[in-house]
């Protein structure tokens, strides 16, 4: 699971990983998860993974290098992680995961911490960028990248992939039109 949602309603009570997240996962059998995967701390994307991580069995919770752990959805989901004992490891550019036998993910973004990523003072530009195969297909998933960060990435050798995840839920703030033209999903 990368990233859990938040809420639109925030400061009224509504969970969205209690209302929809977890049902959602229940009703379709899944009672467990091999990783719970952060792209940054904000609580757009780490509000809804509070219920999951409190209730499923998750093998591992995995996060940007880049975090600084000051928002509070995050920090409770680290507290949540401590209480439950779910291990939280770093992921890094270079950093390959390998989950199960088909589903491969390389990280793509960002460096070490202590690497110069750019806009160090927009969470959105340390998110995880991470490329997933699986059975012949190609993901990217980008967080809440902008387009500062996507030019950067531009700049390697990045890969055409079959589907995007588009960056910051589709604001005017990332997915350029050089970045889709490189990238050319179908999806």
């Amino acid at each position: 699971l990368i990233d859990g949602g938040g809420s639109v309603y925030n400061g009224t009570g509504y969970d969205v990983g209690e209302n929809v997240v977890l049902p959602y996962l229940v009703k379709r059998g899944i009672h467990r998860l091999d990783a719970v995967i952060v792209s940054h701390e904000h609580g757009d994307h780490t509000q809804g993974l509070l219920a999951v991580l409190d209730t499923l069995q998750v093998d591992s919770l995995f996060q940007s290098s880049c975090i600084e752990g000051s928002e509070p959805y995050y920090s409770q989901l680290i507290r949540i992680a401590e209480k439950r004992k779910v291990p939280v490891r770093i992921l890094k550019a270079g950093d390959t995961l390998s989950i199960g036998s088909e589903v491969r993910m390389k990280v793509l973004f960002p460096e070490d911490a202590a690497e110069d990523n750019g806009d160090k003072t927009n969470p959105n530009n340390q998110s995880l960028v991470m490329r997933m195969e699986y059975q012949g297909m190609s993901m990217l998933f980008t967080g809440d990248l902008e387009s500062l960060m996507e030019e950067r990435l531009l700049n390697q050798d990045i890969e055409k992939v079959d589907v995007l995840k588009v960056a910051h839920h589709g604001s005017r703030t990332s997915t350029t039109q050089e970045w889709l033209n490189r990238l050319d999903p179908e999806v």
